[in-house]
């Protein structure tokens, strides 16, 4: 319900309206008349239909007629009940099984019955408002909070933000397509990590390499956002990512030379370079500026020394350095970007340490664009025996920061994602989380052998076609 309209009438008009009410419940707009109905009953008093119902026989508990305020306000629970619960019943896990049950919104648990279901309703606000039957606003919100991505944002207080996060997703009611165009670059992306992969597993056989097969939707969304990030004014990215898919992302979004990343696999690589040696493969940096649009987008991936999320600090102080040197004051043309694993991610108190830092004035970067690669798994331990939360992005709430939980074999809810992000970071100026939930088709490197310490979660992948084969 929207608590804006509650605050603009002085109290003599809302005085007129609950007078008005009574005498006529349809005569006040659907908020209101739901509002007033719950202060009646707040107050001692009964629901308005049920103080002129003649005879008590007739008005069940659950059945009440269909432009009635309390079913109004019955319609309004379940559209509530979508938007901070659908996330449980959102399809964005690739392994769950198809019939997976257990989503907590239930309609009869409102007190909706069957016959209920093709009877209209004004549904208020919602969708912009109009009537339908209850079964059409369930598909729609099913659409919406239940499909592919499964949003989180009710922890946010701001309203301006929540109302701004609604209308976006609203708009998914009716699908998403992109066109063939696009679908076509999508498939594209997904064939080029994948035979990437494959071809570095036939030609270093045995080499770690932290392989991305089984998250190759990560290089669908990163070039979704990188292509849209001159249009919304940002010229300068940093980034930063642990091993897993580094070689990937080098290759495919950084474009960095082919020969080169297979000549650092040769044990005897000598960089030129007067610190001699150079560090593993799955470590290096690179710097890169690709055209988008006729503009310049100057892209800077950080080696990472070694742990996982030690790198993660450092893209924040290289972004607040860079936005300073641009005389960036908005901090809208400098974009942080940093790759997680969900282990790490829930598991490395560096993480939260650093969340906890990023609306400081002193270290403020005007949000972060997070992408965790979710394999479900952190080097050989399941989530249920790794951490206490339903999600590993839970730590992230304390932003209330919005977070996306993404099925990453759904290529253009990946596109829409990465477009929403970047809407919502240079909009807010915060961190955004994207959780893509994917798996790890290999061992966490190429040396181990997952079937000896997952083999059910091993025995459901290997059965499992590539994301590029099933789009």
């Amino acid at each position: 319900m929207n608590a804006s309209i509650f605050s603009k009438l002085p109290p003599e008009e809302i005085t007129a309206l609950h007078q008005s009410w009574k005498n006529d419940p349809l005569s006040v707009d659907p908020l209101w008349a739901a509002w007033f109905d719950g202060y009646e009953l707040g107050s001692g008093g009964a629901p308005r239909e049920k103080e002129n119902a003649g005879n008590a026989a007739d008005t069940s508990p659950y059945t009440v007629p269909p432009e009635s305020a309390e079913r109004r306000g019955r319609v309004n629970q379940l559209i509530r009940a979508y938007r901070v619960m659908g996330h449980q019943c959102a399809r964005f896990n690739p392994l769950a099984p198809p019939d997976q049950t257990g989503c907590p919104v239930n309609p009869e648990d409102m007190g909706f019955r069957e016959e209920d279901m093709d009877q209209p309703v004004n549904i208020g606000t919602f969708m912009d408002g109009g009537t339908f039957t209850l079964r059409e606003i369930i598909t729609r919100l099913q659409k919406i909070y239940c499909g592919a991505i499964g949003f989180e944002y009710h922890h946010i207080d701001n309203l301006k933000i929540r109302s701004w996060i609604e209308e976006k997703i609203q708009l998914r009611a009716n699908g998403v397509d992109y066109g063939p165009e696009v679908r076509r670059e999508d498939l594209f992306h997904l064939c080029k990590a994948e035979l990437f992969e494959e071809f570095l597993g036939k030609r270093f056989m045995g080499e770690k390499r932290f392989s991305l097969e089984g998250g190759e939707g990560a290089i669908v969304l990163l070039d979704a956002m990188i292509k849209r990030c001159p249009a919304a004014g940002v010229s300068h990215i940093e980034m930063g990512m642990a091993h897993r898919g580094r070689l990937n992302v080098l290759a495919n979004i950084l474009h960095k030379p082919l020969k080169t990343i297979f000549r650092e696999f040769t044990p005897d690589y000598l960089p030129e370079s007067p610190i001699g040696r150079s560090d593993v493969k799955y470590h290096l940096g690179y710097a890169a500026t690709r055209h988008v649009d006729g503009k310049e987008l100057h892209i800077r991936l950080s080696s990472n020394p070694s742990h996982l999320e030690a790198v993660y600090p450092v893209v924040e102080g290289r972004a607040r350095a860079m936005q300073h040197n641009l005389q960036d004051v908005e901090r809208k043309r400098v974009l942080p970007l940093v790759l997680h694993g969900d282990a790490a991610f829930s598991g490395q108190g560096i993480v939260a340490e650093v969340l906890n830092l990023s609306l400081l004035k002193g270290y403020r970067t005007g949000g972060t664009v997070h992408l965790v690669i979710n394999n479900q798994i952190g080097f050989t331990t399941s989530p249920d025996e790794a951490r206490s939360s339903r999600y590993a992005t839970d730590v992230a709430q304390m932003l209330q920061s919005p977070i996306l939980h993404i099925n990453g074999e759904s290529p253009e809810d990946l596109v829409w994602a990465a477009d929403f992000a970047l809407q919502f970071r240079q909009e807010f100026g915060r961190d955004i989380i994207l959780d893509m939930y994917c798996y790890r088709r290999l061992g966490h490197n190429e040396t181990d052998q997952a079937a000896f310490t997952a083999p059910m979660q091993t025995k459901r992948i290997e059965a499992r076609p590539t994301a590029a084969s099933l789009y």
